[in-house]
């Protein structure tokens, strides 16, 4: 089960790592300000902080499951949307939604690993979690790069929701 689990939060993080590697620079082409773009990093990054918050008692007495299934999904929708949209108004909305998206795959994807794992593997299995993740990270802004200078910065978003289906797919096939 872990093992599977890895897969998945490698597919997630790579499909995570592409868009990462672009977003200042996709914000960027709405506002044409640099300091707006950090002023709305900034933003859902608080955002972000603060629905940790909310949420966790959410998922505490919730399937984990389930809302990391349903998360995944709408994250592959709002990618897709990122990738058709041109208008700066929606870029925001889609933006404080998928701050909100990924702090509830975090949180639960953090607690489905625990939960799968007997108390003494633990530190192991988040140790092979952790080593996935960072390998996705690493080759991630690599593909990214490429693949934006070749083809432009919208099908990087169609490729992160690619990813993110195929490893909703992968969760729900793997129950």
């Amino acid at each position: 089960g872990i093992a599977r689990l890895a897969v998945i939060g490698f597919i997630v993080a790579l499909a995570a790592s592409l868009v990462d590697t672009i977003w200042a620079v996709y914000m960027d082409s709405f506002i044409n300000n640099i300091s707006i773009v950090g002023f709305i990093s900034a933003g859902l990054t608080i955002i972000s902080l603060l629905s940790y918050f909310v949420f966790i008692p959410l998922i505490e007495k919730k399937k984990k499951s389930r809302i990391y299934l349903f998360t995944l999904i709408l994250m592959a929708l709002t990618y897709l949307l990122f990738a058709i949209n041109r208008k700066f108004y929606i870029f925001i909305i889609l933006s404080f939604v998928f701050t909100i998206l990924l702090t509830l795959k975090i949180t639960s994807f953090g607690i489905i690993v625990k939960d799968r794992c007997k108390e003494k593997n633990l530190p192991r299995n988040e140790g092979l979690m952790y080593t996935f993740l960072n390998i996705a990270w690493l080759i991630g802004p690599l593909i990214s790069g490429y693949i934006s200078e070749a083809f432009g910065i919208n099908i990087i978003f169609l490729l992160s929701a690619i990813f993110i289906a195929i490893a909703a797919i992968t969760f729900k096939i793997s129950r």
